[in-house]
């Protein structure tokens, strides 16, 4: 808090954030939050739904007056009042800096309402569909909140193309990575798909267990 109080008032900031080291059920100890989800140039709206930047609400500081004029968190919203919170900010001219440090500890456990891929994957869907619904967006917010959706609903169904793999379900497992291919065109994706379409199973015995 120390370090985050003094790196607030030395860059005039309205909200500073910094990194945390990952702990508990992760594949490799030691890694960090950013190393993961990287923050990278000026928070802004767009950075925010582009994922150019991303906020790790645990060690965040903000002003109160900044947090209370804006209405507060949402407490309607189910998931994601962080990130419907830092939007605001940034939307409303807020100064939202990172500091570089690891300055905290996040422990990850597997099934945590954060931890699941799928739960997270919709949590970003909803509260974009919430954003979009609420605020009047610019074009460039517009384009990025558009590519986010098409991002994670891309993401859904690779998890279920991978469910289906594990199943030796391969017709489901192509229709799903078409489905991904056609909401998020990616030269990857060309290439499982060949390969299902080639060699299934030997895609199946190469499949990462928490893939």
């Amino acid at each position: 808090l120390e370090s985050q109080m003094e790196f607030l008032r030395k860059e005039r900031l309205d909200m500073a954030y910094a990194d945390a080291e990952l702990f508990g059920e992760v594949p490799r100890q030691g890694d960090t939050f950013m190393s993961r989800a990287p923050s990278r140039g000026p928070v802004t709206t767009v950075a925010l739904l582009s994922g150019r930047c991303n906020v790790i609400t645990s060690g965040t500081i903000a002003r109160t007056t900044l947090l209370t004029g804006l209405g507060g968190f949402d407490l309607s919203l189910r998931r994601a009042q962080d990130f419907d919170m830092w939007f605001r900010v940034a939307k409303a001219g807020g100064r939202i800096g990172y500091q570089r440090r690891v300055l905290l500890k996040y422990r990850v456990r597997e099934g945590s309402l954060s931890g699941d891929q799928r739960t997270r994957i919709e949590r970003d869907i909803s509260v974009v569909k919430h954003l979009v619904g609420r605020h009047r967006l610019t074009g460039p917010e517009g384009r990025a909140a558009a590519q986010m959706l098409r991002r994670c609903r891309a993401q859904l169904e690779l998890l279920h193309a991978k469910q289906a793999i594990r199943h030796g379900a391969f017709p489901e497992a192509r229709r799903r990575t078409i489905q991904a291919f056609r909401s998020y065109p990616r030269l990857k994706l060309v290439g499982v798909l060949g390969a299902l379409l080639v060699a299934p199973s030997l895609v199946r015995r190469h499949l990462p267990p928490d893939a």
